[in-house]
């Protein structure tokens, strides 16, 4: 927990939603996106869906590593445009999720195995997208890099 950091990325999120800058939340930073907009998260996934989710693994207390797994994305999703297909292998370490999605969200990926969301899109900014799993620790991968080469487009076409 640190309450400045905390409050810092509280704060940029809401600046560059106001302004329309495109936005690309990774983990934590899709859980700020939704937090920001007066959505709820799931403190510790366990709680809610049990011990045999695989979000992240831990193989002793105070030990965790990535895992990996399947996420299906809705077929109408900006986020299917830019890997183009509507199933994607990700690499996940999370042990929160998104609970609550405030109005202005829509869940365009979940797990299929529990249900959990996975992708977040917003309604009416221009290119805003948020993903729970780290498709940088998936660099061979091109359908998770072709989410970044999107972003990075999206913010050379905000400049022009």
């Amino acid at each position: 927990m640190d309450a400045e950091r905390d409050a810092f990325e509280l704060q940029l999120a809401k600046f560059a939603l106001e302004r329309h800058l495109p936005i690309f939340g990774i983990c934590r930073g899709l859980q700020i996106l939704i937090v920001t907009c007066g959505g709820t998260l799931i403190p510790h996934i366990p709680d809610v869906y049990g011990t045999s989710t695989l979000h992240r693994l831990e193989p002793e207390p105070g030990r965790r590593l990535p895992t990996e797994h399947l996420v299906t994305i809705d077929i109408e999703s900006r986020l299917t445009k830019c890997v183009q297909n509507s199933h994607i292998s990700i690499v996940s370490w999370h042990h929160q999720a998104v609970d609550k999605v405030p109005s202005s969200w829509r869940i365009v990926g979940h797990a299929p195995d529990d249900g959990v969301i996975e992708a977040v899109e917003h309604e009416h900014h221009p290119w805003a997208i948020g993903v729970q799993w780290h498709p940088e620790l998936s660099i061979s991968d091109p359908s998770n890099q072709k989410i970044f080469q999107a972003f990075v487009q999206a913010a050379h076409t905000q400049q022009s």
